[in-house]
């Protein structure tokens, strides 16, 4: 039986050159995916991803699970570089991270720390730049909030600053971002 071509895609997109690593620990050939999230991770963090819960990472096996085209798309646009340029803008010291050594503990709390309490994120707002059909750009500096709509205009629409930041705000707002082809630079 012969491969579903966005399936095809998804063999490629292992082989770039960001995503031949894991987006959490750096080991190489990750053969496991957070589709919500856009990442290629390997078996030891795939574990941990699946303990923070579907509502912050689903997690499905590149060579045993199929995929749905969506969630090929949603690994293609956002993929391990452009999510850490995200999720990590912010880490402490000079950017170091565990390895792929790393005991599981302290890999743990870096993940949970990563995704779920949001600690390295770039900030509060993002800055988006989107092309028009004419070919130009407009910069925006857009905030975060709490979506109530995953739709563009009800994401404009409805687009609003809180002191308190939910779990999945950010996640959220950059996954909107990115289905919407919107270049998001932290």
């Amino acid at each position: 039986m012969e491969k579903p071509p966005h399936m095809c895609i998804l063999s490629k997109l292992t082989k770039e050159e960001g995503n031949r690593s894991c987006a959490d620990c750096g080991a190489r050939q990750p053969r496991w995916a957070s589709v919500n999230l856009g990442v290629l991770i390997c078996m030891g963090c795939s574990g941990i991803h699946r303990s923070l819960g579907v509502h912050i990472s689903k997690v499905r096996s590149v060579t045993l699970d199929n995929f749905r085209l969506e969630e090929v798309e949603q690994l293609e646009r956002i993929g391990n570089i452009r999510a850490n340029a995200f999720w990590e803008a912010n880490l402490p010291g000079r950017g170091e991270k565990p390895g792929p050594h790393t005991g599981r503990d302290v890999l743990q709390n870096f993940i949970r720390d990563k995704y779920e309490r949001q600690k390295f994120i770039a900030g509060k707002q993002l800055c988006v730049r989107q092309v028009g059909p004419d070919k130009g750009s407009t910069s925006t500096a857009v905030p975060c909030a709490d979506l109530m709509s995953s739709t563009w205009e009800g994401f404009l629409g409805r687009l609003r600053t809180t002191p308190k930041w939910p779990v999945g705000a950010f996640q959220t707002c950059f996954q909107l971002l990115s289905r919407h082809h919107a270049n998001v630079v932290p």
